[in-house]
């Protein structure tokens, strides 16, 4: 099906990425994060499948790999599937959020993107809408798109998972963009395991409405290079948005969250809870910046920023930044690093457990926070289920 708007905005979005081109350090969103990978990426004459086993959750599920969907067992959502079955009802919002970005990846998904999720929740439906959106990447740049519009008080579940191959060498580049009508509420959850030669740049945009929330949870275990976009814009009143992210990288291994959440409207509420624990030769990274405009009265805006370090040459960067227009506002940040405190080792020591579980308990208990922020109790587990078995990997011992 030939949709004349659709080639316009691809025309136009290749155009821009053409001026853009790929982001590098001059460009301060990505200071942290070298793209210089890519080009193995594109010199790769790689076109088999391989193999790649994508992640299974007892939800509805779509599944994708290199672009193409190979599983769907969505069953009774009118709204709901992959984006290319719904391009005819996708035009008053696709780009719409995501097209003034200021660096080239965005406008190359635009030109580029093959499929996604597309997902309408419209006013009036009781049930929250739940599934989970498995995505794969084994061979040279897939991009993938997601659009979801939740209608006004409308509730929405949502897991992305994103997978690679230790073996193969890609490009996985993702935007969602979402639109949260008036009381909507949408939660968010990520969870990436790629591969060492997995290269991911991730971008979410979203916009609120009076009193909708958005809870956003992210997870990086295995990373191979790793960085997520955070754009939320609250542009009606007593909106809420929460992001909690934990890192847990390696050796080689690279993670770079960038949030811009934007209070453009009164009594806004916005909270940040990251953690990392990073590993010998390991990077972990997050900008967190507020900016609370003069129409944002009554804001409240609240970050922390924790990291923990594992071993020598291990980094972590936290960059908390807050601009504010209005004096009518609370607002905090913190971030923190470090080692172990000495002190808890002891006092576990003391009590007849060896360093290596010590350590382990500790580790656990700081990283465990961020899965208690998952509202689904059965997710939840999962997630502190894949914690302790990464740790392991991290610390040694048996569970």
């Amino acid at each position: 099906m030939s949709l004349p708007w659709l080639e316009e905005r691809r025309r136009q979005a290749d155009q821009r990425f053409q001026e853009l081109g790929f982001p590098d350090g001059r460009n301060e969103a990505f200071k942290y994060t070298s793209l210089k990978g890519l080009k193995r990426v594109s010199e790769t004459t790689e076109t088999s499948k391989g193999h790649l086993t994508l992640p299974h959750m007892k939800r509805d599920r779509l599944s994708f790999i290199d672009g193409d969907i190979v599983e769907n067992t969505l069953t009774e959502h009118e709204f709901v599937g992959p984006l290319s079955n719904f391009l005819d009802r996708a035009e008053d919002h696709l780009g719409r959020l995501s097209g003034d970005n200021t660096h080239g990846l965005a406008a190359l998904n635009l030109a580029r993107f093959r499929d996604g999720l597309y997902l309408k929740g419209e006013r009036g439906r009781s049930e929250p809408l739940v599934l989970h959106v498995a995505l794969g990447a084994l061979h040279g740049t897939c991009s993938y798109r997601h659009l979801i519009h939740l209608e006004a008080g409308v509730k929405a579940d949502i897991v992305m998972t994103t997978s690679g191959d230790e073996n193969t060498v890609a490009h996985l580049n993702e935007v969602t963009e979402v639109f949260l009508e008036a009381g909507a509420q949408l939660d968010l959850t990520w969870v990436h395991r790629g591969g060492k030669g997995l290269i991911a740049t991730q971008e979410l945009v979203a916009q609120q409405h009076e009193e909708s929330e958005l809870n956003i949870n992210l997870f990086a275990f295995e990373s191979g290079t790793l960085r997520h976009g955070i754009d939320v814009r609250q542009v009606g009143s007593d909106a809420t948005v929460r992001v909690a992210g934990l890192s847990l990288p390696q050796q080689d291994e690279h993670v770079d969250y960038h949030l811009d959440l934007h209070h453009r409207a009164a009594n806004g509420q916005s909270f940040q809870n990251f953690r990392g624990l990073v590993d010998t030769g390991g990077q972990a990274v997050v900008s967190g910046k507020v900016t609370v405009t003069e129409s944002g009265v009554g804001s409240d805006a609240q970050q922390s920023l924790r990291g923990l370090l594992l071993g020598p040459w291990a980094e972590w960067d936290a960059r908390p930044q807050l601009e504010i227009y209005t004096d009518d506002v609370t607002a905090s940040h913190g971030a923190t690093v470090g080692n172990f405190d000495p002190d808890a080792l002891f006092f576990l020591r003391s009590r007849g457990l060896d360093e290596v579980v010590s350590r382990r308990l500790l580790a656990g208990a700081f990283a465990r926070e961020i899965a208690e922020q998952v509202n689904d109790p059965m997710l939840a587990d999962l997630l502190r289920e894949a914690i302790d078995e990464r740790l392991k990997s991290m610390l040694g011992g048996s569970t």
